[in-house]
C-alpha cells in the first residue's frame, strides 16, 4: 500500500449553511469535524404544547454525496467489490441537538452512529459471518484525510466485533479509519477456477470509512448525590459524551416554594478539575456546600457540556434533590 487515500466516486459541493426556522444560519462546526458538502434542509415538528422539534432529514442521492466526505478505496489486493463499508441513516432520538439548533447528524461518520456491510447479490461466494472483524487504524487526529498516506496506516482489531455486520462507533474512534476482514465460501465451480488448497479465501471490505469526528457534547446522565442537610455538600454525578470533554460549564438552581433561582452563575471547569477523578473541594462549580437558608428548600444541578475544541452543548438539568434538612 501507498500514496495518498483516494477517495470513492461522489463530487461534493461546498455549501455549509442550513435552512433554520425560514432564515440561513451558518452550522455550528469545529476544527475536527469535516462538514457533509449535502444542502441540508431543516424540518420543524410542533407536538401540541412540546418544544418545537428540529431536524435535518436527507435523501438517499444527499446521503451518498455526504459519504463522498468520509469514504476512501482500499488498495489492498484482498479488497472485495462486492463488499463494502457504509454509514446506516441517522435515527433522531431525544438524545439529538435539538433543542437550540438544528441536529445535523444525518449524514456524518461521527461517534454513536452505526456502519455496517453492504454485499452486492453473488453468486460465486458466500460470506461466512463467523469469520467477520472490525479493525481500526491508527489515530490521525486534526490531519485532513487527503494528506494521510496509506502506508502510515497501522490497523489493529476491535475487540468484541468478531461476526459483526454493523457497528457503533465510539469515542475511541474518533480521528481513526475503520474497515473489515472476512473470509468468503466459494461454490464449486469458483473453488476449481482457482488454484487453492482451500474453498475460502480472505478478503477486506473495497473501501474504508474514516476519519470518524467526535459527536456533540452531551451528557448520557446528569443527577446529584450526597446528603441534603446544612452543613454537607450536594456533589454533580454526570456521565459525559461526545469526543473528549473540554471545560464544562456547571450551576445551581434552588427550588423554594415552588419558586425557582439560580444560586451560582454559570462556571467553567479548570483543565485540572476536568481531569480529576472526582470533584474537588474547594472551587468546584461541581459541588455546593448546604446553607442553614436552604432548609426546606429542593436543589437542581445544570450543566452546559463543552468538547475539548471549544464546542458548546446544550444544556441539561438534573432532578431535584432531597429536601434540605436541618
Amino acid at each position: 500500500m501507498g500514496g495518498v487515500l483516494a477517495r470513492g466516486e461522489g463530487s461534493p459541493s461546498d455549501r455549509t449553511s442550513q435552512k433554520k426556522q425560514g432564515r440561513l444560519e451558518e452550522i455550528p462546526q469545529s476544527s475536527i469535524i469535516v462538514e457533509p458538502a449535502i444542502t441540508q434542509k431543516a424540518e420543524i415538528n410542533n407536538r401540541g404544547s412540546r418544544r418545537p422539534s428540529l431536524k435535518v432529514s436527507l435523501t438517499e442521492e444527499e446521503m451518498q454525496s455526504a459519504a463522498a466526505c468520509f469514504t476512501f478505496d482500499n488498495t489492498n489486493s484482498s479488497a472485495n467489490a462486492d463488499i463494502s463499508l457504509v454509514l446506516l441513516p441517522h435515527e433522531h432520538s431525544l438524545f439529538c441537538e435539538r433543542k437550540e439548533r438544528v441536529c445535523t447528524s444525518m449524514g456524518r461518520l461521527q461517534e454513536r452512529e452505526f456502519a455496517t456491510l453492504k454485499f452486492s447479490n453473488s453468486k460465486d461466494a458466500h460470506v461466512l459471518k463467523q469469520s467477520l472483524q472490525w479493525y481500526r487504524s491508527t489515530c490521525v487526529g486534526q490531519a485532513g484525510a487527503e494528506q494521510t498516506q496509506e502506508s502510515e496506516l497501522v490497523y489493529n482489531f476491535i475487540a468484541g466485533t468478531e461476526g459483526c455486520e454493523k457497528y457503533e462507533l465510539s469515542a475511541d474512534d474518533v480521528g481513526c479509519f475503520l474497515k473489515v476482514s472476512g473470509r468468503l465460501k466459494l461454490d464449486a465451480s469458483t473453488a476449481e477456477a482457482i488454484p487453492s488448497e482451500s474453498s475460502e479465501v480472505a478478503f477486506e471490505t473495497i473501501n474504508i470509512l474514516g476519519p470518524v469526528t467526535p459527536g456533540p457534547p452531551r451528557l448520557l446522565s446528569i443527577g446529584i448525590t450526597g446528603v441534603a442537610r446544612v452543613g454537607q455538600q450536594l456533589v454533580a454525578d454526570v456521565q459525559y459524551i461526545g469526543g473528549v470533554q473540554g471545560l464544562s460549564e456547571f450551576w445551581w438552581m434552588r427550588i423554594r416554594n415552588g419558586e425557582r433561582e439560580n444560586v451560582s452563575e454559570p462556571v467553567a471547569l479548570t483543565e485540572a478539575q476536568v481531569h480529576a477523578a472526582l470533584p474537588a473541594a474547594e472551587g468546584d462549580p461541581r459541588m455546593y456546600t448546604v446553607l442553614p437558608t436552604d432548609v426546606g428548600c429542593q436543589f437542581k444541578l445544570k450543566c452546559r457540556p463543552v468538547r475539548s475544541d471549544g464546542y458548546r452543548g446544550e444544556v441539561f438539568t438534573s432532578k431535584p434533590s432531597a429536601t434540605v434538612t436541618a
